[in-house]
């Protein structure tokens, strides 16, 4: 029996990256990175107005400053602005490049176009999203490995971007033991209960966009060992609940060794979740987990 420190660190010392495919960036979800993003272009491209107001040189203010023209978001004319003068502007429109403050239009009186700057708190520059003040071109955006979430999705589609090399998600099998165990809607005899393992182990995959295949098998040596033995060749990982202790019925583990998956350890000084159980051939790894659903989503989170 081995600490739950040092099987973390079996573990984490067993595994390797899945093969490289290439996603969609809006189908990305839950894969991981498998090289880094280098940002294609600054964010924001361009000097942004961050908010409805006015335009114009901050040395103009306390002067008259005409209102020559109005930039509506996604207007991409090149407008010229002269000392003393101003633009009407609006969150997201590119500000002028001989414009250095936007001022809110709350805080302003414009009056036969004339504008008033009423902002005594308002400094060269405010109100204005420098091109690149969120993401510089050329940068590290996320790095390789990275887990992508709805917030990385968000950050890769304002880059412009629409592929991704990724690690390919696990195909996973889930195999539970048991002829106690009968299915959801289907009334029970006496010494029977409600399988729910494969459903709550099911969830949790799904959460990360991993669709599993489900086997209920009966407790006998034979299926157990036919069961382990075709989910080991067509997986990354198969997933075992109950049948790993040492009972009489308890055939997993005898059907692990008999399809000559390497042991790495087997029960681990934990409460719920002592008889976990962890191996691998040459291409699945394996986790038999404890019957108790308890126990088995403790295992599941932990390991």
């Amino acid at each position: 029996m081995i600490s739950v420190e040092k099987a973390k660190e079996l573990v984490q010392n067993s595994v390797f990256p899945l093969s490289i495919v290439e996603v969609d960036v809006e189908n990305s979800l839950n894969y991981c990175l498998a090289e880094s993003v280098i940002a294609p272009i600054s964010v924001p491209s361009f000097d942004q107005s961050a908010m409805d107001g006015y335009a114009f040189r901050f040395k103009n203010i306390g002067q008259t400053i005409t209102v020559v023209d109005e930039i509506p978001a996604g207007d991409i004319r090149e407008v010229k602005v002269r000392n003393g003068e101003g633009v009407r502007i609006f969150t997201g429109s590119k500000v002028p490049v001989d414009c250095d403050t936007v001022v809110m239009q709350e805080l302003t009186e414009v009056n036969n176009n004339e504008l008033l700057v009423k902002d005594e708190g308002l400094k060269i520059g405010g109100n204005i999203r420098i091109k690149g003040g969120q993401i510089k071109q050329g940068n590290v955006v996320l790095e390789k490995g990275t887990q992508i979430t709805p917030a990385a999705i968000g950050v890769l589609s304002a880059l412009g971007l629409t592929k991704l090399k990724v690690h390919r998600l696990p195909n996973v099998t889930i195999i539970a033991t048991g002829n106690e165990l009968v299915k959801p809607g289907v009334g029970l005899l006496e010494g029977q209960i409600y399988e729910s393992n494969t459903y709550m182990l099911k969830a949790v995959l799904n959460q990360l966009g991993i669709e599993p295949k489900i086997v209920l098998i009966e407790d006998t040596q034979e299926a157990t060992q036919q069961a382990i033995n075709n989910a080991i060749k067509e997986n990354d990982l198969l997933l075992l609940s109950g049948g790993i202790s040492v009972g009489d019925y308890d055939f997993v583990k005898r059907g692990l060794e008999k399809n000559g998956v390497e042991e790495v350890f087997y029960r681990v000084k934990q409460k719920p979740g002592k008889p976990l159980y962890f191996g691998k051939t040459n291409s699945c790894y394996v986790f038999a987990l404890p019957g108790n659903p308890g126990a088995a989503l403790t295992c599941f989170y932990q390991y």
